[in-house]
């Protein structure tokens, strides 16, 4: 059905919907799949999967840490800033983690092969 005509299935999202970030509205209605277009990726602002907050008070700790422990060094110029080198790299590492070994999740649970996954 969605491959005789594609067109019909595949629509772009109303200005406003895409602007705010909200649910088209009237898609429950029809009984036929309805897929909007995605030309800009937004999807992937939802990799981290409301683990924002988690990621986000690790931040914080990583910095307070940091800061208590290296209170007493008086050669270090900037506690905070080294605070949030290290935090950033830890970040960073986190989230290239849960990239990888969610794609192996996903490659291991599906038909499609990891290369396959973008």
């Amino acid at each position: 059905m969605v491959r005789k005509e594609p067109k019909q299935y595949v629509r772009d999202r109303p200005a406003l919907s895409r602007w705010l970030g909200l649910m088209p509205s009237g898609v429950e209605a029809f009984d036929a799949p309805i897929m909007f277009k995605d030309p800009w990726m937004n999807f992937t602002s939802y990799l981290l999967s409301g683990l924002d907050y988690d990621f986000l008070m690790l931040d914080v700790l990583i910095i307070t840490f940091i800061d208590v422990f290296a209170n007493n060094d008086a050669n270090l110029q900037s506690r905070i800033m080294l605070g949030i080198l290290i935090a950033y790299l830890v970040d960073n590492f986190l989230i290239f983690l849960r990239t990888h070994y969610g794609r192996r999740n996903v490659a291991k649970h599906s038909l499609a092969d990891e290369r396959f996954l973008i």
